[in-house]
C-alpha cells in the first residue's frame, strides 16, 4: 500500500498556502493547552476506530473544510486502511512544533506514533488554527524535514 492511500484524513493543504517554509516554534513560546488539544484530537481520530462510533465534525472543533472533508465515511476508510498498515496505536510522542513562516496562526504538530504493527514510527501530524479547530490530520512516514 503506497504511503499516500495511508492518509488518516486529509492535508488540508490549501490552508497552508502552496509551499509554505516552515520554522520551528521556540519553547518558549510554545501552548501546553494547545499541545493538549491537538494530541486529543490525534487519540480520538485512533479510539473511535476501536468504537467503530465515527460522527460529523463540528465548525467549533473544526475548519469548514475538514467537516465537510472528514466525514465519517472517509474516517471509517482512514481507519481501515492505517489498520491493516500499521496496527492500533498505543503511545504518542510530541516531536516538534512549528508554523508557517510569515506569521500564520497555524500550528503543526508533529507527533510519532508507536502502533502494534508498525516497524518504523510513522508521524501523526495535527495542524490547528488560530481558534485551536482542526485544520489538518494525517498519517505518513517519519522524516526529519517537513
Amino acid at each position: 500500500m503506497h504511503w499516500r492511500t495511508s492518509l488518516v484524513f486529509l492535508a488540508i493543504g490549501l490552508l497552508l498556502g502552496c509551499a509554505p517554509e516552515f520554522e520551528q516554534v521556540p519553547p518558549e513560546e510554545r501552548d501546553e493547552v494547545q499541545e493538549q488539544i491537538a494530541e486529543d484530537f490525534a487519540w480520538r481520530f485512533f479510539r473511535v476506530c476501536d468504537t467503530g462510533r465515527f460522527e460529523q465534525l463540528s465548525e467549533e472543533e473544526a475548519t469548514k473544510t475538514m467537516c465537510k472533508a472528514l466525514t465519517p465515511e472517509r474516517q471509517q476508510q482512514a481507519c481501515e486502511e492505517n489498520r491493516a498498515r500499521y496496527g492500533k496505536l498505543e503511545r504518542l510522542h510530541l516531536m516538534a512544533v512549528a508554523r508557517p513562516k510569515g506569521g500564520s496562526a497555524l500550528r503543526i504538530f508533529r507527533f510519532r506514533g508507536e502502533f502494534t504493527n508498525a516497524v518504523e514510527r510513522p508521524e501523526i501530524r495535527v495542524v490547528l488554527d488560530g481558534q485551536n479547530r482542526l485544520a489538518g490530520i494525517w498519517l505518513r512516514p517519519w522524516n526529519e524535514k517537513m
